[in-house]
């Protein structure tokens, strides 16, 4: 083998900025796809560029500058990572995603560099050279730079063209650009040559093959590109005409052909294996209707055993959601079926625009669609009602509304006056169906209706109760359910409307009715009925509402009056809920176990009508009382609840302590104490009990004469002030009740604060001035 050495080496960016748009080709030669992108790139031989595209051909100049004669171009996941292969007569050049040019070299040897393909298993790239009849292989280096080497892997051969990787078979398929081309083939572990197909066509310059397993060639000497079976029985057949065609690619990622017009500078992506449905007639409810392929376009692509071709509607929001689509025909066939799908328009389906699509099972596809219109059926309506009665003798003129539109055919026509009115009379003499069927004079649309027409000697109606009872509120329904006869009511003012069969009662009383109706000739009769709409009994609760104070054991009598009367039991039913619950009582009173919504339901034995009132029962606010000693002299209560407090009651060894008031109490003798709290809802809560030992005071009072010291609250606090003019420096020593020394304060002028320096309850400051103590103060500090 005479090796080849390939280095990819660092040129500058050839990337275009066009916008996204239409696009122009120039010589359109191959064609490649990125599955990451989800786009086309195809390779312009002639504008020596590249397009960028989507599957409906809108897209960019992607590649502008670089290329000389390119030929091929192929998108691979590459050890030295994803980007483009462009193989330029006898160059392969390598641009990454964006469009950047990585590097490019001349293959040494190389004469006209035509397909390549990447065996992405074992990281093997392989080129065919039409003009030097070998084809390359090219195997990558070890990391970091992934140096590439190319040798020649088959030589000898015929101008070999277009390349097809037949991985399952571990072997290369090569076309054969010369007159009676033949498939070849290349086994990939010793590069021997077999033969695969002797072709009838000439000059072969690409091959592929879609998932069924069928093979495409595009062929120049035969300006076509052709179709075989998985087989290769029979003879390639012609798809497309093209005095030259391209290289194309089967998408077997999407089941897309990617085909290219070299000499028109076209590029086309069509669906594989299902093209869009061809239908272009309007259509009725009912009617079968055949639904074509697009016969612009002709087979590709073959289908698998089992497959089914089938014609879809959308709704009527022209959506194909799941459940919203009604499929109106199937055909089962591995082709493309020739004389279309048989389909039958269901004569339920609202008149309306639909889409109508095609799909297969094998594989899977969904083609294009289509509009699709289903018009609306003429009116028929051969009467009223089901069943017509008519008097004998009388006259019965069936039909109902007359459209110029809408063409008329009664059956049997000796049972009508007039077969092809819109409105003929009924001339029968018994019993008898009659059918009329109308024609839309526009859409050619049918509809028919049927009536049975009875012909009776006096008309009834069905059974119905002689007496309806109700009470004030209801709607009694009269009469009975009938469109057959004519109604009138007497008195009709007490009626929501006397000339129908079964009008609307809402009066309180009792009323007679009488109720004549007529048949449509002349028959007629009659029947009373008696309404009557009875009062509801008047209930009144003497109060409604009730407070009791919590675990308070006390029980109020319910005044309960029916229509300004005393309860009766004899005369009434009573039914007593608590919030839903049934409440079993032999007498009317409540308690704080009737808490919430009390409803009394009064029921009159007689007529059964029903009224209630209701009371409602609330608990005033609990409270949490804690009695709580503060300091070595005083009690603190402290109140969690309804702040309303009216009267603090204070108790030692459970007598009441007269005179004391409010949440402190100094204590002056040892004992059991606890307080009374009475809210302004007159509710009484207790406090827990405290044992209190009162500490022994042990300081001696101070003689002194009358002093001008004395302690005040004022709204900044509890504050030590003097009567005279005292305005030198005292010293302050405090202590508490008991005689335990709190703190001494020297050197302090007046008024002084003094909250922060003592306790809550009671205390005991002495002023002592020119180092003698000259006064005793007993005074409570609040918490």
């Amino acid at each position: 083998m005479r090796a080849v050495n390939i280095f990819f080496l660092l040129f500058g960016s050839f990337v275009s900025n066009v916008s996204f748009g239409q696009l122009i080709y120039g010589g359109p030669s191959a064609v490649t796809y990125s599955p990451d992108s989800k786009m086309y790139y195809v390779v312009n031989q002639v504008t020596k560029d590249v397009n960028e595209m989507d599957r409906w051909g809108k897209g960019r100049s992607f590649i502008t500058k670089g290329l000389n004669s390119p030929t091929n171009i192929l998108y691979a996941n590459l050890p030295i990572g994803a980007g483009f292969l462009i193989l330029d007569s006898n160059q392969v050049h390598l641009f990454d995603t964006t469009g950047f040019q990585l590097g490019s070299e001349n293959v040494s040897g190389a004469q006209q560099l035509q397909d390549l393909v990447f065996d992405k298993q074992n990281e093997v790239l392989y080129t065919t050279d039409i003009k030097r009849n070998v084809i390359y292989k090219t195997i990558f280096g070890p990391p970091p730079f992934y140096i590439p080497s190319t040798s020649i892997f088959a030589d000898s051969l015929r101008s070999p063209a277009g390349l097809y990787l037949d991985k399952s078979n571990n072997r290369l398929l090569y076309t054969e650009f010369v007159d009676s081309s033949n498939i070849k083939t290349v086994n990939l572990n010793n590069g021997s040559i077999g033969t695969l197909a002797q072709t009838s066509l000439d000059s072969i310059i690409a091959i592929d093959k879609d998932l069924q397993g069928n093979y495409y060639l595009s062929s120049q000497g035969n300006k076509g590109v052709y179709v075989w079976n998985k087989y290769l029985a029979g003879t390639p057949k012609k798809v497309f005409y093209e005095p030259k065609p391209s290289d194309f690619m089967i998408n077997t990622l999407t089941d897309e052909w990617a085909y290219l017009c070299y000499s028109c500078g076209k590029v086309y992506i069509v669906d594989l294996h299902i093209e869009g449905p061809l239908y272009e007639d309007r259509s009725c409810p009912g009617d079968s209707v055949t639904v074509y392929l697009n016969a612009g376009l002709k087979t590709i692509g073959t289908y698998d055993q089992g497959n089914k071709f089938i014609a879809e509607l959308s709704g009527l929001n022209m959506s194909f959601a799941p459940g919203n689509t009604t499929v109106i025909g199937e055909v089962l066939d591995t082709l493309r079926p020739f004389m279309g799908i048989p389909s039958f328009i269901p004569a339920g389906l609202k008149a309306g625009m639909y889409k109508l699509r095609i799909r297969t099972t094998k594989p899977v596809g969904t083609s294009r669609f289509e509009l699709f219109q289903i018009n609306s059926l003429p009116s028929a309506e051969a009467y009223a009602a089901d069943t017509a009665s008519v008097c004998k003798g009388s006259v019965l003129s069936l039909g109902i509304g007359n459209d110029s539109t809408i063409a008329y055919q009664w059956s049997p026509s000796a049972l009508v006056s007039n077969d092809t009115a819109a409105n003929p009379n009924y001339i029968g003499a018994s019993n008898q169906w009659v059918t009329l069927n109308t024609k839309d004079e526009n859409t050619g649309c049918l509809n028919r209706d049927s009536v049975f027409v009875l012909t009776i000697t006096q008309p009834k109606v069905s059974t119905f109760p002689d007496t309806l009872n109700g009470c004030l509120g209801d709607s009694l329904k009269l009469g009975v359910e009938n469109k057959d006869y004519q109604f009138n009511w007497s008195p009709g003012s007490f009626l929501s409307d006397s000339t129908i069969s079964n009008p609307i009662y809402t009066s309180a009383g009792v009323l007679t009715f009488s109720c004549f109706y007529s048949a449509i000739g002349g028959c007629s009769n009659s029947f009373e009925q008696t309404a009557i709409i009875n009062e509801k009994p008047t209930v009144e609760l003497g109060v409604k509402e009730m407070f009791f104070c919590p675990n308070e054991d006390k029980r109020n009598e319910i005044i309960l009056s029916v229509n300004a009367l005393i309860f009766d039991s004899s005369k009434y039913f009573l039914n007593w809920t608590n919030d839903g619950a049934l409440v079993n009582k032999s007498v009317l009173e409540v308690s704080l176990s009737d808490l919430g919504s009390n409803i009394f339901t009064v029921q009159n034995k007689a007529t059964f009508c029903i009224s209630n009132d209701t009371l409602e029962v609330y608990s005033f606010d609990s409270l949490k009382v804690d009695l709580n000693r503060i300091g070595p002299d005083s009690l603190l209560v402290s109140v969690v609840g309804n702040p309303g407090i009216a009267i603090y009651t204070w108790y030692k060894n459970n007598t009441l302590l007269n005179g004391v008031n409010g949440s402190l109490f100094v204590v002056k003798d040892s004992g059991e104490y606890f307080v009374r709290i009475q809210t302004n809802d007159s509710c009484f809560f207790e406090s827990q009990r405290i044992k209190f030992v009162k500490a022994t005071n042990g300081l001696k009072s101070i003689s002194t004469k009358v002093s001008d010291f004395y302690v005040y609250q004022t709204s900044l606090g509890t504050e030590l002030m003097s009567k005279g003019d005292c305005k030198g420096e005292v010293t302050l020593r405090i202590y508490s009740l008991n005689g335990q020394f709190m703190r001494e304060l020297k050197a302090i002028t007046l008024p002084f604060l003094i909250d922060e320096y003592t306790s809550p309850g009671l205390n005991i400051a002495y002023v002592i001035a020119q180092n003698k103590p000259v006064q005793k103060i007993k005074f409570i500090q609040l918490d």
